[in-house]
Order: structure tokens, then C-alpha cells, then sequence
């Protein structure tokens, strides 16, 4: 149980959390923050020259010069260039294409997850084998923190980097709507993700919820808010664990719901949508018998989400992998 001098001490700093909420963000109002998808989206929009944010080719160019300056390349763009951004091509985060100067970028992002089922080997393998060697190749790892080694034909760019080009190149944004989109992102990226406290404000939150501790409406909703957030971690460590093992499919990019295919005849859907108070994963295996196991009982379940670590999410990986070795 937690001291009446932890207890007072947490809820000062939920309150300062709480007044910083305050603050209008669009990201914050759609919930978009954590997603990896969302995230990829901005970004692809960003780097496209043609795209509506009326912009042209500016941030593309900040970005080559920040890809130049950590490969010692020499790629430039000019304003005549037809530059291709895509999205999921080959399950590819970003790629984006230069087909006058005979350049590719592809752009790995993650936002909470790490790398996994030697993602980063086989994107490599796409590309060598989609294009030949009359493209200059560049890989990007991109990242909040720079908290994991990574294959060393890619380079680790943070988000920071990201932040500082968008703030050096505000003025030159015309579209007011779009400034303010921007200036929202940026605001976003340093609340959630360049903000190292935000972590402890998930712990902080878990162990009052564990605890049943009397709150505020304010410090309720609050704490719904990262009990959210853990259970979306969860199910992300779920995702990479099957990745990690077993044959994937995860079609629809859902949250909470997970298919996956074990063999040619029994595939299984992990799901948390419809159980109580989201307390529960149950597994259903789709064969000739349609039958449906508890893969998680509530008590299970508790002790995987109330994990207190500086790598709580290395963790719920771990516990996740131990118990499916029961089914």
C-alpha cells in the first residue's frame, strides 16, 4: 500500500500533468498521439513536396540535408524533381522516391515498439531487389530516443531532429491553418515523447488506480487516460510477440484485436474488445471446431498491467511470452 506522503506527493504532480492537458491540442483531442500510423502519416505528408500543407519541396529539403550531414552524402534536390512518397509499399513505413537524381529514402518509424522478425533485413532485401544499383540507397531508423542497436546499414535519426526542422521553417508556412497544425505536432512531440516524465506519470497513475486511491475527476480521468495507454502497450507487446514467433496477419491495424495463423488449418483471434472492464484477453482459434479458450483470466491479466520498470515494456513481453507457451 502506498504512504500518505506518496500518495500527496503523486497527486501534486498529477495536477501539474492536469493543467499542462489544459492546453488545446488537435492531437490530443483525437487521441492520435500514440500511434505509430498516424505518426507515419504526418510525416509522409511532410515530406511530400505536392502535398496540401502548400509548403513545396522545404521540408524535404531540411530533411536531405539532415540525411546528408549523418551520412556524408551529397543528395540534393531541386524544385523541378518529381519526388514519390509512400506509405505501407512492402509494409515500408515511408519510402520516398527522387527519380531525377536517382534516390531513395526508406524510413523505418517507431514511436513505443522496438524492431523485430528482422523487420529492418528484410526491408533492405525489398529494396535491393525492386531497384538497381543506379539508385543511391538511404535507410532510416527513426525513433523518439536512440534506446536499441540497429543494423549498421541504417542511420538512427530522433525526433528532435524532426522537431527542429519543423521550428526552423514555421515562418515560412503562409497557410495559418497549417502553422497551427504544425506548432500542434511539435507541442505534441515534446509532451509525449521528448518529455522523459511522461513515463512516470503512467507509473504514477497505475500504482493509484492498483492502490484504489479516492481521486479528483479531474485525477480519474486522468488516470483512465494511462490505464488506456497500458493496455495499448499490452496488446502491442502481444502483436510483437506473435511477430516475433509465429506466422502474423494484422490486416486491419485494429488496437485491441489481433489475428494471427499457426498453420494452414487453425488461425486464432487475441481480443480484449468485449471483456470485462478490458481485463481479460481471450484467444478463439478458428479450425473445424470453433473452439474458444481464456488465454488471460482477469488475476492474469492484473499482473501484467500493473508492471512497474524502467523497461515495463520489455516486460509485459516477456510475461506475454511465458504464458503462451501454456496454450
Amino acid at each position: 500500500m502506498l504512504e500518505n506522503a506518496e500518495i500527496e506527493n503523486y497527486q501534486k504532480q498529477l495536477k501539474k500533468y492536469i493543467e499542462k492537458e489544459k492546453i488545446f491540442n488537435i492531437f490530443r483531442v483525437l487521441k492520435l498521439e500514440n500511434y505509430e500510423i498516424r505518426h507515419s502519416n504526418f510525416l509522409a505528408w511532410l515530406l511530400d513536396p505536392n502535398e496540401t500543407h502548400k509548403m513545396g519541396g522545404i521540408f524535404f529539403q531540411e530533411f536531405i540535408k539532415l540525411v546528408n550531414k549523418k551520412t556524408n552524402k551529397n543528395l540534393c534536390y531541386k524544385n523541378s524533381d518529381e519526388i514519390i512518397v509512400k506509405r505501407e509499399a512492402d509494409y515500408i513505413d515511408i519510402l520516398i522516391l527522387n527519380k531525377a537524381q536517382k534516390y531513395l529514402v526508406l524510413i523505418e518509424n517507431k514511436i513505443q515498439s522496438k524492431q523485430h522478425s528482422d523487420q529492418l533485413e528484410k526491408y533492405y532485401n525489398v529494396i535491393k531487389e525492386k531497384f538497381d544499383n543506379k539508385w543511391e540507397r538511404i535507410y532510416i531508423y527513426l525513433k523518439p530516443f536512440k534506446n536499441e542497436k540497429i543494423d549498421s546499414r541504417y542511420i538512427f535519426i530522433t525526433y528532435d531532429k524532426i522537431i527542429n526542422i519543423i521550428k526552423k521553417n514555421l515562418n515560412n508556412v503562409n497557410d495559418i491553418k497549417v502553422k497551427i497544425f504544425l506548432e500542434n505536432y511539435v507541442a505534441i512531440l515534446n509532451d509525449y515523447y521528448l518529455n522523459i516524465d511522461e513515463y512516470s506519470i503512467l507509473e504514477i497513475c497505475l500504482k493509484l488506480q492498483e492502490n484504489q486511491i479516492k481521486l479528483t475527476k479531474n485525477e480519474d480521468e486522468l488516470v483512465l487516460k494511462m490505464a488506456e495507454k497500458r493496455r495499448y502497450e499490452i496488446m502491442l507487446a502481444l502483436k510483437e510477440v506473435l511477430e516475433e514467433n509465429i506466422h502474423y496477419s494484422d490486416i486491419e491495424h485494429k488496437i485491441y484485436k489481433i489475428d494471427c495463423i499457426f498453420d494452414n488449418k487453425t488461425s486464432c483471434t487475441f481480443d480484449n474488445t468485449n471483456t470485462k472492464n478490458n481485463s481479460q484477453i481471450n484467444v478463439i482459434y478458428h479450425n473445424e471446431t470453433k473452439t474458444k479458450k481464456l488465454f488471460l483470466d482477469e488475476t492474469q491479466y492484473n499482473k501484467i498491467f500493473y508492471t512497474y520498470s524502467e523497461k515495463s515494456f520489455d516486460e509485459i513481453k516477456n510475461k506475454l511470452k511465458n504464458k503462451l507457451k501454456l496454450i
